[in-house]
């Protein structure tokens, strides 16, 4: 069984009983919890792991320096759709999908 961390930084736009976009993080393999960097995920050398998709909605990737579990949210920023929520999905470090159980 897959433990996940708390729900942590949702959007603050949307309700949390109803996104269905927005993931949990199974909890990291080292008792310290995740230690998230965005150095060698691609995008800009100013700004790694971040892509702009146009209007204020960004893309960022990040990866677990500890377990390698890699984090992917798409943040829609002030021009989202009403109701919209941002996304976040998991991948393990081979590019497999986590999800909840």
């Amino acid at each position: 069984m897959i433990e996940y961390e708390d729900l942590l930084d949702h959007c603050e736009d949307c309700d949390v009983e109803y996104c269905e976009s927005f993931n949990l993080a199974p909890k990291c393999t080292v008792d310290t919890g995740h230690s998230w960097s965005s150095e060698g995920e691609g995008g800009c050398s100013d700004n790694p792991g971040v892509w702009s998709l146009g209007g204020t909605t960004i893309h960022t990737s990040e990866h677990c320096e500890l377990c390698g579990l890699c984090r992917k949210v798409t943040s829609y920023g002030s021009q989202r759709n009403p109701g919209q929520c941002d996304s976040v999905t998991y991948e393990t470090d081979d590019g497999q999908p986590v999800e909840e159980v």
